[in-house]
């Protein structure tokens, strides 16, 4: 049997595409911790990201410092995100510093646009419950987008046997809805008033 030489060069590209497919470059990014009174921000930890499969790792974490957090009010607050210096753009939120405590479970999110970049960063942190690891590393998730709600536009006409829209009943009058009530308040007061 011989195959034909248009269906060998298919079979290998086919073959190669879908090995390439499978094999998705990690992206990384770097988040960083930045308190109010702080002039720049540091590195907080690094991620390697799959947005494909929806994995993550974390590595190369140093928690802000010093711990425990000082007394003044803007030492207590910090900035988690992302840093481009060169746009001197911001993006992240802000958390108290105690969430950094060694014994506070950490996570953080990852939001992805639709290209696979991180677009936003969520963090939080609580205190850990038994049996949950003793990794000091945040937990890194990851979220893709998804579509919102769409309106049910361009529903079918309901129509009856003969083609027609079904007829709305017309609206009855204050007196043909309530005459029941009319009639129970004229026989109370023809029974109830009696001789005095």
């Amino acid at each position: 049997m011989r195959l034909s030489p248009i269906l060998v060069p298919t079979l290998v590209s086919l073959l190669t595409s879908r090995a390439s497919a499978e094999q998705t470059v990690p992206r990384s990014a770097i988040v960083y911790a930045w308190p109010l009174s702080a002039p720049s921000p540091t590195p907080l930890l690094a991620v390697t990201y799959d947005p494909e499969r929806l994995t993550a790792s974390a590595s190369d974490y140093s928690p802000p410092s010093p711990w425990p957090p000082a007394s003044s009010p803007s030492d207590d607050l910090m900035r988690v995100g992302l840093y481009d210096a060169s746009a001197k753009k911001w993006t992240g939120v802000l958390t108290s510093s105690a969430s950094f405590s060694p014994t506070a479970a950490k996570t953080l999110t990852l939001h992805l646009d639709a290209g696979g970049a991180v677009q936003h960063v969520g963090f939080h942190a609580s205190e850990p419950s038994r049996g949950e690891r003793d990794d000091e590393r945040p937990r890194v998730l990851l979220v893709k987008p998804s579509p919102g709600p769409s309106p049910h536009v361009n529903r079918p006409v309901l129509v009856d046997a003969d083609g027609k829209a079904p007829e709305k009943p017309e609206e009855r009058s204050l007196l043909q809805k309530y005459w029941w009530v009319l009639l129970g308040v004229l026989m109370l007061a023809m029974v109830g008033s009696g001789d005095k």
